[in-house]
């Protein structure tokens, strides 16, 4: 299948506060143009619920993470594939190692 569909998870700034982030998404076709753009999120879980219930609407997609905020580049190829919800243990997993991670990058 030669589907270049991509998303990008986001973590920006939160409207709210400015000592919290929140998390989004938006979706890149094959001519790296923005298709869609999800709305803000509390949790990368309920991130990512977003993402695969419009990756069930319109077609799948890879999906990369960024952590440097809304003004970075879109990253140029992706890094996982979006959760599926069959796989629980890996539902629960990627999300956590991912907050573990962006924890260690802080310090």
């Amino acid at each position: 299948m030669s589907n270049t569909a991509r998303y990008e998870v986001i973590l920006v700034p939160s409207e709210m506060s400015l000592t919290s982030s929140e998390w989004t998404w938006r979706r890149f076709e094959s001519d790296s143009d923005v298709s869609a753009q999800g709305s803000r999120h509390p949790t990368l879980p309920a991130c990512f619920a977003e993402v695969r219930d419009h990756a069930k609407q319109f077609g799948p997609g890879t999906v990369a993470v960024n952590l440097r905020g809304d003004d970075a580049p879109p990253a140029p190829t992706a890094e996982a594939l979006v959760p599926n919800r069959e796989g629980a243990r890996s539902n629960r997993l990627a999300p956590k190692a991912l907050l573990r991670r962006r924890s260690a990058l802080r310090g």
